[in-house]
C-alpha cells in the first residue's frame, strides 16, 4: 500500500467500476494504458487485475461470480477481495460508475501516478499540486483548475523542464566557467615562446 499523497481515490474507483461495467473500454488500444502503479491500494490492484485478467482472456460480460469463480484460482487476491468485501463493493460502486466521464477520471488517475512516482523518487511536484493545501477553499480550487488543464505529456515536460533549469544553473554554468579558463591557452604558448619565463631552478635533471 502506498503511503503517497498523491492519491485520488475517487477516480481510481470510477475507472474499475467502469471497466467492470463495460469492459470494451480496454479494447481501445493505445488510448488507455495501465499499470500497477496507477493503483495505491492491494484491494484496487486486486479488483482492477481480476476484471483487466479476465478480460483478456476474453469475457465479455462480468459479474461478481465470475469475477469470484477466477479469484479462487488465487488465494492471496481472493483473501483481499473477501476482506474489502469485494461483492457488496461491486455491486455499490457500480450504480454509480459514470461511463460518459471515464477518459475524465482516467486522465486523472494518470497524472496522480505520474505526480506520485516523481515524488517517490525525491522530485517534488508540489509547486504544481499541493495535496496539503486542503484549508484554503480558494487555493485548492484553483490548483484542481491547474491540474484539470494539464494533459499528462504537460506535467511531464514541466518537471523535465524544472529539472533541466536546475542542471544549467548549477552544473551546466560551472563547466562553461572551466572551459572559458583554456580559451586562450594556445596565445599563451606562442607567448611563451615568445618571451619564455623564467623561474628558480629546479633540484635534478629537471
Amino acid at each position: 500500500m502506498s503511503n503517497s499523497k498523491y492519491v485520488d481515490a475517487t477516480s481510481a474507483i470510477q475507472v474499475i467500476c467502469c471497466v467492470y461495467k463495460q469492459p470494451s473500454l480496454l479494447d481501445e488500444d493505445g488510448k488507455y494504458f495501465f499499470t500497477e502503479d496507477d493503483f495505491t491500494n492491494d484491494f484496487h490492484r486486486v479488483m482492477f487485475g481480476a476484471i483487466l485478467n479476465l478480460h483478456q482472456m476474453g469475457s465479455k460480460n462480468l459479474s461478481v461470480k465470475v469475477i469470484e469463480d477466477y479469484l479462487q484460482g488465487h488465494p492471496k487476491s481472493l483473501a483481499v477481495y473477501k476482506t474489502g468485501n469485494g461483492a457488496a463493493w461491486l455491486k455499490e460502486q457500480e450504480q454509480h460508475a459514470e461511463l460518459a466521464s471515464f477518459d475524465y477520471y482516467y486522465s486523472r488517475l494518470k497524472k496522480f501516478t505520474l505526480l506520485r512516482e516523481n515524488d517517490r523518487f525525491g522530485l517534488s511536484p508540489k509547486w504544481i499540486y499541493d495535496p496539503d493545501q486542503i484549508f484554503d477553499t480558494k487555493k485548492r480550487e484553483e490548483q484542481e483548475k491547474y491540474l484539470d488543464s494539464l494533459s499528462l505529456k504537460d506535467i511531464a515536460n514541466l518537471i523535465e523542464d524544472g529539472v533541466t533549469k536546475i542542471r544549467r544553473t548549477y552544473i551546466d554554468n560551472s563547466l562553461d566557467e572551466s572551459q572559458k579558463i583554456g580559451e586562450s591557452i594556445f596565445e599563451l604558448i606562442e607567448e611563451f615562446e615568445q618571451i619564455p619565463e623564467s623561474g628558480p631552478p629546479m633540484y635534478g635533471q629537471y
